[in-house]
């Protein structure tokens, strides 16, 4: 995510020694996932090697520094501890993105799962409210989408984003065109 990006970004600023970094992505096993985000494992997980080449290059970590990327799966913060264990790593580094009391019920703190069983030292960076960065894998189709599949596409939209705080962009020209009009 673009707030463990930051975290990373933040580890290397401070800590200049740092050689290796294992750059963990953890799957939820089927059975941890809420019926109503189930939709999203199979788009999220589909085509997982360029989106580690995309952080590995949003790191931006100097060439002495050795970036691996792990992919796990089962409950993050467990996942990540055992690999920490098992990997003898001298720091964990995570972003901490605050989603609220909702997203802590469902799925859990990551961060504060990693607080309560670290067996090394842990930087956990808040991200700030203004990150606004785009979740290029969300959005797997950038052509413009016909009118006559708005109306399939806004329930494809809002069924798999039940339950969730959701926001849809229209950008169409001749609206836009319109909107200039009237600003004028």
């Amino acid at each position: 995510t673009p707030a463990s990006v930051m975290a990373a970004r933040t580890a290397l600023e401070v800590f200049q020694t740092i050689s290796l970094i294992h750059v963990v992505h953890v799957s939820p096993l089927p059975a941890q996932v809420p019926p109503h985000f189930l939709a999203w494992v199979p788009l999220l997980e589909e085509n997982i090697a360029p989106r580690f080449e995309r952080v590995k290059a949003e790191l931006g970590a100097p060439p002495r520094v050795t970036v691996e990327c792990v992919q796990l799966e089962g409950k993050p913060s467990s996942e990540i501890l055992d690999f920490a264990r098992s990997t003898r790593v001298d720091l964990i580094v995570t972003g901490r993105r605050g989603g609220g009391v909702i997203d802590r019920l469902l799925m859990g703190s990551t961060s504060r799962g990693l607080v309560r069983g670290v067996p090394c030292a842990v930087l956990i960076v808040p991200t700030p409210s203004n990150l606004d960065v785009p979740y290029a894998l969300l959005e797997p189709e950038h052509a413009p989408i016909p009118p006559d599949r708005w109306a399939s596409e806004l329930q494809a939209f809002t069924s798999r984003n039940a339950g969730r705080r959701a926001s849809i962009e229209v950008d169409d020209p001749v609206h836009a065109q319109r909107g200039e009009a009237r600003q004028r």
